[in-house]
């Protein structure tokens, strides 16, 4: 710089790479070849706002079809790769079969939280929404998570009668019959029958199968009195299915046994021999 001269300096003030929002200070320190002040001190000040900025994966969710009455979940995670707090104001879905697990909150720079998503149909067929997430990032206030299911029609089991009986004497059988009806419903029924508890007098035949929609299956339940002694034998049939519904039915079975004496006689015919008069 000349006598008597000046010389105009450029600072420059940065607030890129991820500044936090805040103030900061530092000191510009010109040395000179002044004697008297050959290290003079000029204070540096910026202030910097920051800024939110939201991020959400997957940008999409896609549910597997799914019985009307059922749900399921997946989920989606909301980050704020910004430099200054996310506040999420809401989450809205265009379908309520859609729900979240929560629909506001606030994220610090830096962090993330995970969303969890609810999919209840309750209508048959193709259910496409959108979630709209509405937030204070300055540049994206509003994002979407696209949606897509389907509900499908469920199986209805019907069983009956609601209960069986028999009356025997001991060493008997008897079977009876038992429907398992899928007539209200709109898929296969699958099924699954045993005793519970499992007792040797009763058993279930078939004990599985796969009824059609709008169709029914009559299955054998087999009373075995065998060697039992006379009384009241309580057990019953478990009924397992798909139905999201009634996923059982249990059907008391109780049998009552009469016993029966069984005489024998030994020997059957004695030999005296000869005998005087």
């Amino acid at each position: 710089v000349p006598p008597h001269g000046s010389l105009d300096v450029t600072v420059t003030f940065n607030a890129r790479n991820d500044i936090f929002g805040g103030d900061y200070a530092a000191t510009l320190r010109v040395i000179n070849n002044d004697p008297l002040h050959p290290n003079v001190a000029v204070a540096a000040n910026l202030h910097v706002t920051g800024a939110p900025d939201i991020a959400v994966t997957p940008a999409s969710l896609a549910f597997d079809p799914l019985f009307i009455g059922a749900s399921t979940s997946k989920t989606f995670v909301v980050s704020n790769d910004g430099t200054d707090v996310l506040d999420v104001s809401s989450i809205a879905s265009s379908n309520s079969d859609y729900s979240v697990d929560v629909v506001t909150f606030s994220l610090a720079a830096k962090t993330n939280r995970t969303v969890t998503v609810t999919f209840a149909p309750t209508t048959p067929g193709p259910i496409p929404a959108l979630f709209t997430i509405a937030s204070n990032d300055p540049d994206e206030p509003s994002m979407t998570v696209g949606l897509q299911g389907a509900g499908v029609v469920p199986p209805v089991i019907a069983v009956a009668p609601l209960s069986l009986g028999a009356d025997l004497f001991s060493g008997d059988e008897l079977t009876q019959t038992l429907t398992i009806d899928n007539s209200a419903g709109g898929s296969a029924l699958i099924w699954q029958a045993w005793g519970q508890p499992t007792v040797g007098w009763f058993r279930v035949l078939p004990a599985s199968g796969n009824v059609p929609a709008g169709a029914s299956v009559t299955i054998n339940g087999n009373f075995d009195a065998g060697n039992l002694y006379g009384g009241i034998y309580n057990a019953g049939i478990l009924v397992t299915s798909n139905d999201p519904v009634t996923p059982q039915v249990v059907i008391p079975v109780q049998m009552r046994v009469t016993g029966a004496p069984n005489v024998s006689v030994t020997p059957l015919h004695f030999d005296y021999g000869p005998v005087f008069i």
